[in-house]
């Protein structure tokens, strides 16, 4: 920020710009924030109403689902052989003990309808039959209404009646279903009071999230329920309009959205005041703004700099030569004047290609080292392998094999430990560390599958402190073990895997053999030579370990390790390591 602001004081061709652009900015801004409220307001406007149409029609849908199952629970009461059964013995035997049973019966239908309040059952003589639990004061109201009348006298008619309080211990919102039904030769009028209460609490919880309340009317348009918030804005005066033809409508107070429920003919209606409407919206409009007004600050920060080098070409060559003179050879110079300058720029990017091409050959030996580095830290472990341990893991914990994951899990977490064992990035490690390191795999493959192969060290003990080239055993017992041992169709791994380690005065000898199925003679021909095959197998992306494992022998010992593979009864992999 300092060096900014020291470039801005010390042009006042600098200053004029910013300033030019400053108050183009401004202008750009209002205008900005001009078309943003013409054109982007209206359509987030559109958006937001098009969201509270679906919520209430969602709503409405929740309603018409609710009262869609109490004309399932009626039929499967009048459906019922019990009760048919029970109304028969009546009429044959007509008397309070078969009075009884019947509303036994009917009784006993309701206890497996856990919304259904209780059911009156009445003939065309009269006769009430009922669920004997249940049912208050303001459910027998409904037998002598008008509506129950108009139903009982239409043999095609079914009614709702509106939602309903049921005075208890707790309030009960209840609501009424109304419907003829033949019960073998006679006709009866059945009434279903269901409770709504869980209905009720969708319609608030669901209007809250969204409206600022809502309300339920009859065909009519007569409000019998509404959410409190709904009540309070009636009462201070932003008078809900309880229907419509529309979807919505907008007035001076607010939006009001409709939406019929089907089975009912009931009206969902709510009601949303401008503040929780735009609120929906304004933050999203408030950060388009911010953003271009972000923009224009941050658009002085590249100016200043810009303008800074256009009108300072020399001083930042000189910074740049300065920076060469400290050692960066890489500070090239993208000055084109077409002067004197751009001619002097010229003749020091060539300078500096000059001295570039004369250390390339150190550059391109550190590369190398880097890369071999990278590579020896990769080839360590393979993600496919610690995903096949842990299902086997995870299937040992299935069938309850504690000894099995807890040895499989030592393996596991030895083999990682080796991954981060790195320190200076150490490109070797003792021979007792690189053969317990084998081990642990040699556990986890053992546990994976029908393996019956036998891992043998013929290592001195005089041997096992020397230091070998890390991770240099385990990816060729790994080749043995799958590539020699293994029956292609079966995948059962059976013979001998052994490493072979001695020392003369001028070399470390290593050799991995097994009793395998041996290389054809012209894949062992291509093994065996050394640039073709790292060349080849490294386009091909196969062999990657023994392609990796013939580069780090060649970084480490400067080409003179030897690497060979021959059948000898199987493969074995001789590795000539040089002592000094």
């Amino acid at each position: 920020m300092k060096k900014l602001l020291h470039r801005y004081m010390d042009s006042r061709i600098v200053q004029k710009v910013v300033r030019q652009i400053l108050l183009l900015e401004v202008i750009s801004l209002m205008i900005t924030v001009l078309l943003s409220y013409i054109l982007l307001w209206p359509r987030l406007e559109k958006d937001a109403i098009q969201r509270a149409t679906s919520t209430n029609a969602e709503i409405a849908s929740q309603i018409n689902t609710s009262v869609t199952n109490m004309a399932d629970a009626s039929r499967y009461i009048v459906t019922s052989n019990e009760l048919k059964d029970s109304l028969n013995e009546y009429y044959k035997n007509p008397g309070q003990q078969y009075y009884h049973r019947v509303c036994l019966s009917i009784n006993n239908l309701i206890t497996s309808l856990t919304s259904v309040r209780g059911v009156v059952l009445e003939d065309t003589s009269g006769i009430r039959f009922n669920s004997v639990t249940n049912l208050r004061n303001e459910d027998f109201a409904i037998l002598d209404s008008q509506l129950y009348e108009q139903t009982k006298n239409n043999d095609y008619l079914k009614n709702y009646s509106s939602i309903y309080t049921v005075q208890s211990r707790t309030n009960i919102y209840s609501m009424a279903y109304i419907r003829n039904y033949y019960i073998g030769s006679r006709n009866y009028t059945l009434t279903l009071f269901y409770n709504v209460n869980p209905l009720v609490s969708t319609v608030n919880n669901l209007s809250s999230a969204t409206f600022n309340g809502s309300a339920l009317t009859d065909f009519q348009g007569q409000i019998f329920y509404q959410t409190e918030a709904f009540a309070k804005a009636d009462s201070a005066g932003q008078a809900p309009l309880v229907y419509s033809y529309k979807p919505y409508e907008k007035h001076s107070s607010g939006y009001y959205f409709y939406n019929t429920v089907e089975s009912t003919g009931w009206n969902m209606v709510s009601f949303m005041n401008r503040r929780t409407l735009y609120a929906s919206f304004t933050e999203l409009f408030a950060m388009t703004l911010l953003l271009c007004m972000t923009l224009c600050i941050l658009t002085i920060f590249f100016v200043i700099p810009a303008i800074s080098r256009i009108i300072r070409p020399i001083h930042e060559l000189s910074q740049i030569m300065e920076t060469v003179a400290h050692g960066d050879l890489n500070s090239y110079s993208d000055i084109h004047t077409n002067d004197e300058i751009g001619d002097l720029s010229n003749v020091y990017n060539q300078m500096i290609d000059s001295l570039n091409q004369h250390i390339e050959a150190l550059l391109d030996y550190e590369a190398k080292e880097s890369k071999m580095k990278y590579n020896l830290l990769i080839a360590q472990i393979d993600s496919h392998f610690i995903y096949n341990t842990m299902s086997i893991i995870n299937s040992f914990a299935r069938s309850g094999k504690t000894k099995e994951i807890i040895a499989i899990n030592t393996a596991l977490t030895k083999i990682l430990q080796n991954c981060l064992r790195v320190r200076a990035i150490d490109v070797t490690d003792t021979v007792s560390w690189e053969m317990d390191i084998v081990d642990q795999y040699w556990i986890i493959e053992s546990m994976r599958y029908d393996n019956e192969a036998l891992l043998l060290w013929d290592v001195p003990e005089t041997l096992k402190n020397e230091h070998i080239p890390k991770n240099l055993l385990q990816p060729i017992v790994e080749n043995c073990l799958f590539h020699g041992l293994m029956d292609a169709d079966t995948g059962i791994i059976r013979g001998t895997i052994t490493v072979t380690m001695n020392k003369t005065d001028t070399d470390f000898i290593i050799c991995i053999a097994d009793n395998g199925v041996g290389i054809s003679e012209p894949t062992l021909t291509f093994l065996n030579q050394p640039g073709e095959f790292m060349e080849k197998l490294n386009e091909r992306g196969k062999h990657i370990g023994l392609s990796n494992i013939r580069q780090r022998l060649d970084y480490i010992y400067h080409g003179r390790a030897r690497m060979t593979i021959e059948n000898r009864g199987g493969t074995a992999v001789t590795m000539m390591l040089p002592l000094n």
